[in-house]
């Protein structure tokens, strides 16, 4: 459920990146349509929340490794296991973000044709 809701926030944020792209930064898009209901643009809540958690997350794994220096022998087996983990959901976290969903296409595309730009 979180990783659904993190690439629908992900994707809004292109969109909004797409139109202040077109228009410039002041642009007087704020919303997009899609299915009669309204998106509000991407808040930067949101990446503050996932900033805090990245650094959380660098932080927790560089006190890991350094635990696994200090007692090699004991913990190398749970470290590696953990970054194949983490690096298996990186991975799909990748393979799921270059997917847009179609949602996002009429999104753009309308969001592209209200304003006359194509």
């Amino acid at each position: 459920m979180a990783t659904v809701r993190f690439i629908k926030l992900r994707t809004v944020h292109i969109v909004t990146k797409i139109v202040r792209l077109v228009h410039g930064e002041c642009s007087p898009t704020k919303w997009l349509m899609e299915y009669g209901a309204l998106f509000h643009k991407y808040s930067r809540k949101h990446e503050a929340r996932a900033t805090r958690k990245t650094a959380l997350v660098r932080i927790s794994s560089t006190s890991r490794q350094k635990f696994t220096h200090n007692n090699r022998s004991r913990t190398i087996n749970s470290s590696q296991r953990l970054t194949a983990d983490q690096l298996a959901l990186r991975t799909k976290l990748k393979r799921d973000h270059l997917v847009w969903a179609p949602w996002v296409y009429r999104a753009i595309r309308e969001a592209v044709s209200s304003h006359g730009i194509l």
